[in-house]
């Protein structure tokens, strides 16, 4: 959000140095407390505080991901195909842990769901309506990505 407040505000500099100055602070601190934690013995001990701390928090994160990856899928995925395609690649990822597959499988459905958008409605492509759909689910996305930064 802070990207696209300075980006609409005062260009594409003004942008990428209010979206740095926004993660700057949380790196840092998130960085510096994962090397704190190295040199703490306790924490890899079964059954001591911090042990069980980190153990609930994990726990924590696992769970906000899952919400937000639940309000984000109820936003975009709005008709078959883009459901269609999110599950697939949800499930290919999960099954196929692979660092490449990531960017292969987000380049694949963006090509996908644009190759569906073009077909014409009597050979297999959607409908009139259905494509205006597409469309509008395409464009969400996109800006949903460019305000996300």
């Amino acid at each position: 959000m802070s990207f696209a407040l300075g980006m609409s505000q005062q260009g594409p500099l003004a942008g990428l140095m209010t979206g740095l100055l926004f993660l700057m602070p949380g790196a840092l601190t998130m960085t510096a407390f994962g090397y704190g934690a190295s040199f703490l013995d306790s924490l890899s001990v079964p059954g001591t505080p911090l042990n069980c701390a980190g153990a609930g928090l994990s726990a924590v994160g696992v769970a906000m991901i899952a919400g937000a990856s639940l309000g984000l899928c109820q936003k975009l995925c709005t008709d078959r195909v883009t459901s269609t395609i999110a599950g697939v690649t949800c499930a290919a990822c999960v099954a196929l842990p692979a660092a490449w597959l990531y960017p292969a499988a987000l380049v694949a459905g963006g090509a996908l769901t644009l190759a569906l958008a073009s077909l014409p409605a009597g050979r297999g492509g959607a409908s009139r309506e259905s494509k205006s759909e597409l469309a509008e689910s395409l464009r969400a996305s996109l800006s949903s990505a460019d305000g996300a930064t």
